[in-house]
């Protein structure tokens, strides 16, 4: 894998003894060709420990609608289905993520998640960035671009007003 689609965002200062590693998945909803996933999974076996997986399923997704939500659930049922094959434990919280996943940070030695792109999931990613930086500095914060060719910290240094200026 390109280390340039990992980002080590929190370094943490000490060891603590901690339970697991935690992957937020949000963005990268699937087992297969994961690459937040499999950083994840690397991670938890450097440190032997078992991986959590965490998603947040929030109600007020922008422009979702009811339609999307059954569609959403039977994917994660499967994908809840294939982590407990390879072991990992599934959580499912009702919530906005950067909230819901707040009870699970106390136990973990790291955090990983996959990068996502759109304004509510850089806020999302944002809030729970400073909070870890508040109330945890004894954990590793791990960002990994998991869904584009070229990550987006590469093809441009600066926020892009249209796909086209790429081109």
């Amino acid at each position: 894998m390109n280390p340039e689609r990992v980002r080590h965002l929190i370094q943490r200062q000490t060891q603590n003894p901690k339970k697991y590693v935690l992957y937020w998945m949000q963005q990268s909803q699937r087992v297969h060709y994961n690459l937040a996933l499999n950083v994840a999974i690397q991670l938890a076996n450097q440190e032997n420990l078992p991986l959590v997986v965490f998603f947040g399923l929030t109600s007020d997704y922008p422009d979702a609608n009811s339609r999307h939500y059954p569609f959403l659930l039977e994917g994660i049922r499967e994908v809840k289905q294939d982590l407990e094959t390879l072991g990992a434990c599934f959580c499912l919280f009702q919530g906005s993520p950067e909230e819901a996943i707040k009870p699970l940070l106390a136990d973990a030695l790291i955090v990983v998640c996959d990068a996502g792109h759109q304004t509510i999931q850089r806020e999302w990613r944002k809030n729970l960035y400073f909070h870890l930086i508040k109330h945890y500095p004894d954990l590793d914060y791990y960002q990994v671009e998991t869904d584009l060719i070229v990550p987006v910290d590469i093809a441009s240094d600066k926020l892009e007003y249209g796909a086209y200026t790429l081109r």
